[in-house]
C-alpha cells in the first residue's frame, strides 16, 4: 500500500475489523519488519526505526491517582514543568493541570494519553482505534485535542472503524483487506467514491447497477427490473458504452421522499419496509424492484409513514455517483 499522511494535518484510517489497521501502524512504527518499500517521515527513512513515531494502542491507561500535570511531567525529556506548562497552555488545559485523573471522563482521559504519548516522541503520533466508545461531547473533545497537536505541524495518524470518527478528520484513508481503496478528503471519498466497498465504508449507500441503453447530450439512461433512469454525465467525463454494466452509489440523503404532484428525473414506486428516526431525519428502507433503498426524508415535519405504506422514492439525473 502506498499513502500519504500530511504534516500539521488529522489523517483518518479507516477500514472493518481485519483491514490491516494495526498492522499497518505497527509498522510504521517499528515494530513489525516491511518486506518491501520505505517508512518516510519528514523526507527522512526512518523504516524498521521508532525515532520520532510514538503508537497509542488501544487499552494504555496513565493511571488514577496523580494529577494532570503530574501524570505528564516525568514523560519531557528535559525542562519538565516548563514543556508541560507549555503544552498545556496550547490545548487550553492549564486549568485541568492540577486535577486528578480519576475526575476525568473517559473521552478527556484519552485527550490527555494521546498528548503524553507525542511529548516524548516528537514528530508523528499514531493511534490505535481512537474515540472508539466515546459519546459525542468527548468525542470532540478527543478529536479537537489530536488536531491541536497536529497543528504543531507534527503528523497524527489514527485508526478506526467508525465512519462518523473518520469522516471528521482532514484526510482520509479508506482500507480495506490490506490495500487502499481510497485515499482523499473526507468530503470527496463520501462524495465520490470509487468502488462499492469505498462507499460503504463511509457510511449508508445504495448499490444500484444497470445496462446502459441510450445516450442523452451529457446524460445517459440506463435501466434495470423493467424501469429506465436519467444519469447526468459531468463535463468531459467519458460515458459507458451502450449495453455495458455500471454501477452507481446513491447516497440515502440524495433520495426524495416525492408527494402525490412532485416530479424528479428519476422515479420508482415502493413499499416502506422499515421506518426509523435518525434525529434531523427519518431513516426508511423501501422495498422496490431495483431491490431495498434507503431513503433519509426530514424527520420534520414528519410525513405520515408506516411500515406496508405505498411511496414513491425519487433522485435528479446527478444524485447519484458513478462508481463502476
Amino acid at each position: 500500500m502506498s499513502f500519504t499522511a500530511p504534516a500539521g494535518r488529522l489523517t483518518a484510517v479507516l477500514g472493518p475489523r481485519g483491514a490491516g489497521k494495526t498492522t499497518l501502524l505497527a509498522a510504521v512504527a517499528g515494530l513489525l519488519p516491511v518486506a518491501r518499500g520505505a517508512v518516510m517521515l519528514g523526507g527522512a527513512d526512518i523504516t524498521g526505526r521508532r525515532k520520532g513515531v510514538a503508537l497509542l494502542p488501544p487499552g494504555t491507561s496513565l493511571g488514577r491517582s496523580a494529577t494532570l500535570a503530574e501524570a505528564l511531567r516525568p514523560l519531557t525529556p528535559r525542562d519538565a514543568r516548563a514543556g508541560v506548562a507549555a503544552l498545556l497552555h496550547r490545548l487550553g488545559w492549564s486549568e485541568l493541570a492540577g486535577r486528578r485523573l480519576w475526575g476525568f471522563s473517559h473521552g478527556e482521559h484519552l485527550a490527555a494519553l494521546a498528548a503524553a504519548r507525542l511529548l516524548p516522541a516528537g514528530e508523528a503520533l499514531l493511534v490505535d482505534e481512537a474515540a472508539g466508545g466515546l459519546d459525542r461531547t468527548d468525542r470532540d473533545l478527543y478529536l479537537a485535542t489530536l488536531r491541536a497537536m497536529a497543528q504543531e505541524v507534527r503528523t497524527i495518524l489514527f485508526a478506526t472503524r467508525d465512519e462518523t470518527v473518520a469522516l471528521a478528520a482532514d484526510h482520509l484513508v479508506l482500507l480495506q483487506g490490506g490495500r487502499v481503496l481510497q485515499a482523499g478528503t473526507p468530503a470527496s471519498c463520501y462524495a465520490e467514491p470509487q468502488s462499492a466497498a469505498a462507499a460503504l465504508l463511509t457510511g449508508p449507500a445504495n448499490i444500484m447497477e444497470g445496462t446502459v441503453r441510450e445516450r442523452r447530450g451529457g446524460a445517459y439512461i440506463w435501466a434495470a427490473a423493467g424501469a429506465r433512469f436519467l444519469q447526468s454525465a459531468a463535463p468531459g467525463a467519458v460515458q459507458p458504452p451502450l449495453g455495458s454494466l455500471a454501477r452507481f452509489c446513491l447516497r440515502p440523503e440524495r433520495a426524495l421522499l416525492l408527494g402525490a404532484d412532485e416530479k424528479a428525473d428519476n422515479m420508482l414506486p415502493g413499499v416502506v419496509a422499515a421506518v426509523q428516526c435518525a434525529g434531523r431525519a427519518l431513516a426508511l428502507d423501501v422495498e422496490t424492484s431495483c431491490g431495498l433503498l434507503q431513503i433519509s426524508p426530514p424527520s420534520w415535519p414528519r410525513p405520515a409513514l408506516a411500515v406496508g405504506a405505498e411511496v414513491m422514492v425519487g433522485w435528479d439525473g446527478g444524485a447519484a455517483t458513478v462508481i463502476e
